[in-house]
């Protein structure tokens, strides 16, 4: 049978038994079952949303062997393609491969990729992430995420570090780079830990002095 990926410019032929494709392949499994075209005859399928043919082959071969090799580069395909395929085996040892594999760098695209499929386990693994390794220089960025996906309780917590540690962030670079609207959120918080609110102001006048184009955004 012929595979075509989303991109119709590839394409890759594999030689495969129907019995065995029907047997461990839910989508072959409905396709055969319904088609009546005699043994031998080519097949032509495309699979939308994947451009990597080798990934389908990849699929192809667990079906005889049982074994899939899962990589960084390719897992996010793997993951689109086994569902296209109905291959729940495949997308767990997917989800599982992100979540061994979580980093600040890739964290919004695990999470979001995660509640596109409904995996609810890779999803609280990623929160669960972010409170563990949860500091003044990623805690802004983690903010972000969980508002992103609209993760209130890990908004709320992540609120709560910067309450706490609020000294600790205008100390670090991330406070600098941190964006008007989140500053403008964190000086109006009536929870900072802080002695005084001059701790405040001194937070306030290092932000605009490292970001002197925005001095006329916030009322002095």
């Amino acid at each position: 049978m012929e595979i075509k990926s989303g991109d119709e410019s590839k394409s890759v032929e594999i030689k495969a038994h129907r019995i065995v494709l029907a047997g461990a392949i839910p989508f072959f499994e409905r396709l055969f079952m319904f088609n009546t075209s005699p043994p031998g005859l080519e097949i032509p399928i495309k699979i939308e949303r994947v451009d990597n043919p080798a990934v389908i082959k990849s699929i192809i071969d667990w079906a005889y062997t049982g074994k899939i090799v899962i990589a960084n580069d390719t897992v996010q395909h793997l993951l689109i393609a086994a569902d296209y395929f109905g291959c729940e085996s495949i997308k767990e040892a997917a989800f599982d491969f992100m979540k061994e594999r979580l980093s600040e760098e890739y964290l919004i695209d695990v999470i979001q990729l995660a509640k596109d499929f409904s995996c609810a386990r890779l999803v609280e693994a990623g929160f669960e992430f972010m409170k563990q390794k949860m500091n003044v220089g990623n805690v802004i960025k983690f903010y972000q995420v969980a508002e992103s996906v609209s993760c209130e309780n890990l908004v709320k917590t992540a609120l709560d570090y910067i309450d706490r540690y609020f000294f600790d962030l205008i100390n670090s670079d991330s406070w600098l780079k941190c964006p008007v609207k989140m500053v403008s959120l964190i000086l109006s918080s009536s929870t900072l830990h802080v002695e005084s609110e001059a701790v405040v102001w001194e937070g306030f006048k290092k932000y605009i002095r490292s970001n002197g184009q925005l001095k006329g955004t916030f009322p002095l």
